[in-house]
């Protein structure tokens, strides 16, 4: 049991170090909006509006997401690696 404790501690130690990745990851995620305009009926719950995709059609925000993605779980891995 003493083994595992030691384990995860120096897997939350490694976690911390990540900070860098995870401020990173929230700023691409969060550069991204959508714009919706959606109502909800008190009465029936049912939602009704309408979503502006057109920012979507365009490919730069899907590769930029993807490599984010990609880098994202490499330093996930390269962490649980090293965890061992």
């Amino acid at each position: 049991m003493k083994d595992f404790k030691e384990k995860v501690k120096k897997f939350l130690d490694r976690m911390s170090e990540s900070k860098v990745s995870v401020a990173t990851g929230a700023v691409a995620v969060g550069s991204v909006a959508s714009q919706a305009a959606v109502t909800v009926d008190s009465t029936t719950g049912v939602l009704s509006g309408n979503i502006d995709t057109a920012m979507y059609s365009s490919g730069i925000p899907i590769v930029i997401g993807f490599i984010a993605f990609t880098l994202g779980v490499g330093a996930v891995i390269g962490l649980l690696k090293r965890a061992r």
